[in-house]
């Protein structure tokens, strides 16, 4: 990356570049979570994906002498435990990053991060390409610092 020639400017950049860099090894690392919980009796193990659906159930068979009714209800309460467990881990995952954790899953649930990183590099093109580095890279900066929110 060529620099602006104002170091404050440079360190700027440098350290959003590495926010949105880390950011997307998150989002990466997001989407190989799953979220696992067992029944208090352990006759029900749930596994659920990256977004909260239901990915595994199993039913170990000692839990259908409990009745249809109760079955239904543990089986809803360990899904709910499995997708909290996700929760919990994504919010894991994420807390390092920002501190601001829901900030970011909004940020990447829309696909803020992928632009602000585009927009970093085409950034640092303009500035170096300007007339006037310094002002076109706090131009830069504050488009950046919007995007980010």
């Amino acid at each position: 990356m060529a620099g602006t020639g104002n170091p404050e400017l440079d360190r700027e950049i440098d350290r959003i570049q590495k926010q949105v860099k880390q950011a997307l090894a998150v989002v990466d690392q997001l989407s190989e979570l799953t979220g696992e919980a067992e029944s208090e009796d352990g006759y029900i193990r749930v596994t659920v994906q990256p977004n909260g659906m239901l990915d595994r159930l199993d039913i170990n068979p000692r839990a259908m002498k409990q009745g249809s009714e109760a079955l239904s209800e543990e089986i809803t309460k360990t899904i709910l435990a499995a997708q909290q467990s996700l929760a919990t881990k994504s919010q894991e995952l994420m807390a390092p990053l920002t501190g601001d954790v829901t900030r970011l899953e909004e940020m990447v649930s829309k696909g803020t991060i992928q632009e602000v990183s585009d927009r970093i590099e085409q950034s640092t093109a303009a500035v170096a390409r300007s007339e006037n580095p310094a002002r076109a890279a706090a131009e830069q900066l504050d488009r950046l610092r919007k995007m980010m929110g």
